[in-house]
């Protein structure tokens, strides 16, 4: 209950280590997401247990706490703190993977590099589903390619899924075409069905687009 959340806060500024992570423990527990940015001001100076606990809170937590964590891993004021951040989006997993790509929008390439890098490092196919979802951004489409190739054959089933739904849509041209790009780039033999699907596509640029992904697909 929100009550016993309220009492546990005061618990997680204790001296004692196992008595911090018992309190964080049950925070996460309680699912009490009002102590969110008092779990993400605690990151910088956690260890051991501590550590540990947090990162499973905030997997439980889930995005209202993830993203706190990540606006406050981009406030300048942060910036001596940042490899500490990064460590911890690690320990948390593919759970941080929609604050980071959320957070990538109205940003420039250049600014998303480095969170680019982090989100390829959770190397999972959740983090892929998560991607695709953002190659028809037209700031971030290229980006996305580049991640998705990145991840190799964990992005196939992700992008072939994206690619069957969009079958019969006439639109969407820029993101089909990178999606049949990506499938080229990391040479996945599952996706010839679908390649070959779009071969017959009314539109030259993807029927193009195919024919070279084909190609690398297939080695001939």
């Amino acid at each position: 209950s929100p009550k016993s959340g309220e009492l546990l806060e005061p618990m997680l500024d204790d001296t004692e280590r196992s008595v911090v992570a018992a309190a964080v423990q049950n925070i996460a527990y309680l699912r009490y997401e009002a102590a969110g940015p008092k779990l993400v001001n605690m990151i910088p100076n956690a260890r051991g247990e501590v550590f540990d606990e947090l990162a499973d809170a905030f997997r439980k937590l889930g995005m209202p706490t993830t993203d706190i964590l990540i606006k406050k891993f981009d406030a300048p004021s942060n910036s001596g703190n940042r490899d500490v951040y990064v460590k911890m989006f690690k320990a948390i997993g593919p759970t941080i993977a929609n604050s980071i790509t959320k957070s990538l929008e109205g940003k420039s390439s250049f600014e998303n590099r480095d969170k680019f890098k982090i989100l390829i490092a959770l190397r999972n196919p959740k983090v892929a589903a998560v991607l695709v979802k953002y190659i028809d951004d037209e700031a971030l489409g290229e980006l996305v390619v580049d991640g998705l190739v990145e991840l190799g054959s964990i992005s196939g089933v992700p992008v072939i899924t994206e690619l069957r739904k969009r079958l019969k849509n006439p639109g969407d041209l820029n993101g089909k075409e990178r999606l049949i790009k990506v499938l080229g780039m990391i040479k996945d033999k599952r996706s010839i069905a679908i390649l070959e699907a779009y071969a017959q596509d009314d539109n030259e640029r993807i029927r193009a687009a195919v024919d070279h992904a084909l190609l690398q697909v297939r080695g001939f």
